[in-house]
């Protein structure tokens, strides 16, 4: 087997697709023992090896950070953003994020890809550089793969990839340091090195400076990318499969007769390697599976350690950054403590040899560092799982951090202000980015929105609105309304905490025509109360605590708005501004 396959394919796909490639394991027969430390705090024995890193020079401009997978399925910028703010929370510095560029070109006659993604996925890159981090646009486009394992790419795949790719190069051409493409994931077969570099070429012909992600599994095969620069090369990990995997409903296992295995029912098997806690297989077939499991070296934390080093070696023989796009065990019926082991034995090897790394996944399919059994959308400080944020080697949030405002704070100018993000209890908002403005570029965009329903913007740290209100702030925006009455709605704030106490002024925008400024001073805003835990509400009582705001919300108190309003330009003012 070349080398480069040795280093480049160690993947193993978590795609629905049944008999997939799983790239074969190195045979480094390691006779060194593993050790293991003692339990310390964090509740598990911290796995070592004796196995003594290569560190490679050649790092890529970013070190750690997560997939963000479900964007792929649903284009929602305002849930991203969130999912931003609260990855970089952890101390992540990059956010791979797979896209179907396949399907968002709806496979047009013309590859056109549609230009609402293309619209939000642009504002997305915008605010990842405003947050400073990298952001690695991933062509996750299953159709590829499912072609690829049935007989090779598709028809016109050369010039499908150069089309979307060049489609996306023109739109964010302007963008800086901290957009990176990656032009397919695992694609698999040998036609696509050529068609690879043809794709990069045609990028740097828009973009000539940009980033590349490379996907590619021969030694062989890389002269094709010899006089191409700037170039991250890509590699997954999931061994030992049979840990990673137990339970993935998608998946299947070779057996040693040459026939598949599903691995939905296996579950229960500890890493490392542990013959006294082997649970029974649930077939005839995986017996032999589990027994080749605890009786080869392959598994064990030493042989995982020496192909770290072949990553290592093979970024330093080559002069260019290895970069580990994925990685993880699946939660559903790994041992807890063994899954944490895991990740921080993976997560440190790659540490110390310099190769930076983004984990499978936030929350989606069950690989991400939140607690077993969360439900969607879940509570970022609530439901994380610490123990794997650790292993991950990233640091548990503290709840609010304080900000202090002096001056004017803007909340929502053409975009959020850093650590501010969006939410809404409508599906039938329109978005953050409409044309229509009082200033700038953008406004927000609200129409038909039910009764009692509206869109927050929540502060992610603690501001001290007392002294603000006592000194004399306001509350201050810019709207306008289609409709041929004057529009009332509340504006309001809400305490975090289980009782969400709430602060409103109705407020009133005059009927169709121009943009009006809408001023609230703080401290002439009244209580509301609060809905009450179970159902029903509760009367204001003195209990809301200017020191315990959560959001800022724009509520259709008085009855449906069956128009359009535009909001812009939403600031919190000092006095005489």
């Amino acid at each position: 087997m070349p080398a480069f396959i040795k280093v480049f394919n160690l993947k193993m796909k978590k795609t629905g697709m049944k008999n997939l490639l799983y790239a074969a394991m190195i045979a480094l027969v390691m006779l060194a023992s593993c050790e293991e430390k003692q339990a310390g705090d964090d509740g598990f024995a911290s796995v070592t090896t004796t196995v003594e890193p290569t560190i490679t020079p050649h790092r890529a401009p970013f070190s750690k950070g997560i997939n963000l997978t479900w964007f792929e399925r649903e284009v929602d910028i305002l849930r991203a953003l969130e999912h931003v703010i609260h990855i970089k929370r952890l101390g992540a510095d990059v956010i791979r994020l797979p896209l179907d560029l396949f399907h968002e070109s709806r496979m047009n006659a013309d590859y056109s890809l549609n230009p609402f993604f293309l619209k939000q996925l642009r504002e997305l890159c915008v605010y990842a550089e405003r947050e400073q981090i990298y952001l690695i646009l991933d062509n996750h486009s299953l159709y590829s793969s499912y072609n690829a394992l049935n007989g090779g790419m598709p028809p016109l795949m050369d010039e499908l990839l150069v089309t979307v790719w060049t489609q996306l190069a023109e739109v964010l051409k302007d963008r800086g340091r901290y957009i990176i493409y990656e032009i397919l994931n695992e694609p698999y077969v040998g036609s696509w090195y050529d068609i690879q570099a043809h794709v990069i070429n045609a990028i740097r012909e828009i973009d000539p400076h940009r980033t590349v992600v490379v996907d590619i599994g021969d030694i062989e095969q890389s002269s094709a990318y010899a006089n191409l620069q700037n170039l991250i090369y890509s590699v997954h990990y999931y061994a030992p499969f049979l840990f990673t995997h137990q339970g993935a409903w998608w998946s299947n296992i070779e057996t040693p007769s040459w026939t598949w295995e599903p691995m939905k029912d296996v579950k229960g098997i500890p890493w490392p390697p542990d013959a006294t806690k082997m649970p029974s297989a649930p077939s005839a077939k995986l017996e032999p599976v589990y027994e080749r499991y605890v009786s080869t070296p392959d598994n064990t934390p030493n042989a995982m350690a020496e192909e770290f080093n072949v990553f290592a070696k093979w970024s330093q023989d080559h002069s260019a950054p290895v970069f580990c796009g994925e990685y993880g065990v699946y939660m559903k019926y790994a041992p807890h403590y063994d899954r944490v082991r895991w990740y921080d034995f993976v997560s440190g090897e790659l540490d110390r040899r310099g190769i930076s790394r983004t984990s499978w996944e936030y929350f989606d399919t069950g690989f991400g560092p939140f607690q077993a059994g969360s439900s969607f959308p879940q509570s970022f400080y609530a439901d994380l799982d610490n123990d794997i944020v650790k292993a991950m080697r990233f640091t548990p949030p503290v709840s609010r951090r304080t900000q202090t405002i002096t001056g004017n704070f803007p909340v929502y100018e053409d975009y959020l202000a850093q650590d501010v993000y969006f939410s809404k209890t409508t599906e039938d908002f329109d978005g953050l980015y409409s044309a229509d403005r009082a200033a700038g570029e953008h406004a927000i965009l609200w129409k038909n929105v039910p009764w009692y329903l509206g869109f927050s913007l929540n502060f992610v740290n603690n501001i001290n609105w007392q002294d603000l209100k006592n000194n004399g702030y306001s509350l201050e925006f810019r709207a306008k309304t289609d409709m041929p009455e004057p529009v009332r709605f509340d504006v309001r704030f809400k305490n975090e905490g289980e009782i969400e106490w709430l602060m409103r002024q109705a407020v009133s925008v005059p009927a169709a025509g121009a943009w009006h400024t809408i001023t609230v001073p703080l401290n002439k805003m009244g209580e509301q109360g609060a809905a009450k835990p179970g159902g029903g509400w509760l009367a204001p009582n003195g209990e809301f605590s200017w020191s315990k705001i959560r959001s800022l919300e724009f509520i259709a108190e008085y009855g449906t708005i069956s128009g359009t309003m535009l909001i812009d330009e939403i600031k919190i003012i000092a006095p005489n501004n």
